[in-house]
């Protein structure tokens, strides 16, 4: 049977989830907009790219690597690390380990089945299949995936998401229409499923402290 990890691990996430919160990656934006800067008009081969090829690859401690070493997965982990992202060097990895619940600071959503809830915000993570095989293939298409980051929504309602080692360098690959809440009007392609940052926990803290603080100033 033809398949892939993505779309097997997109099945078996739960369907239509009472909430879906916010990302909560602030750091996504301007990370991504130096990314974008830097690849302008180069690719991979580039020699002024080598730094931060290595760069990426160092934040995973991945040797030996080359120039011609898929590094999409290592980019998205570069991009939000620092923000509880389990860094892997394949997007199977790091989903598999948001799905499994081993990321608590993470959550995994499939797309299909809460499509309706689903809000694009700046720093989720975008997953989808890249081929299929059967899964008994442990170097086929079964296992082969990529994944890529929401940079921003911009004011004319267009969620533009950017992915590394995409035609060998960090570009937009994809702007979908959305609502003034940020939720898809016409879908989201390919992508299966999407990982989204829960709030840090001293922000589920200091939410209660603060209505607790108001509800005592206003008896006094």
């Amino acid at each position: 049977m033809q398949q892939n990890i993505i779309t097997d691990m997109a099945e078996d996430l739960p369907f239509k989830v009472g909430n879906i919160p916010a990302s909560g990656v602030s750091s996504a934006p301007s990370r991504i907009a130096q990314e974008l800067a830097a690849w302008q008009g180069k690719i991979e081969t580039d020699p002024s790219m080598l730094p931060r090829l290595t760069a990426y690859w160092s934040n995973l401690n991945y040797s030996p690597w080359s120039t011609n070493t898929a590094w999409s997965a290592a980019w998205v982990s570069w991009v939000l690390r620092g923000e509880g992202f389990p860094g892997a060097s394949a997007h199977r990895d790091y989903t598999q380990a948001i799905v499994q619940g081993e990321i608590p600071e993470w959550k995994a959503y499939s797309i299909a089945k809460n499509l309706d809830k689903i809000r694009l915000e700046p720093g989720d993570v975008l997953v989808r299949s890249r081929g299929s095989s059967a899964p008994t293939d442990k170097s086929g298409e079964y296992y082969k995936s990529h994944g890529a980051i929401v940079f921003r929504v911009t004011k004319t309602g267009l969620a533009e998401i950017v992915g590394g080692n995409s035609s060998d360098t960090v570009r937009v690959e994809s702007r979908f229409q959305v609502d003034n809440k940020g939720r898809p009007t016409h879908g989201l392609g390919d992508y299966q499923i999407i990982l989204k940052r829960t709030k840090k926990k001293w922000l589920q803290w200091m939410i209660p402290l603060f209505v607790l603080g108001a509800m005592w100033k206003k008896s006094q």
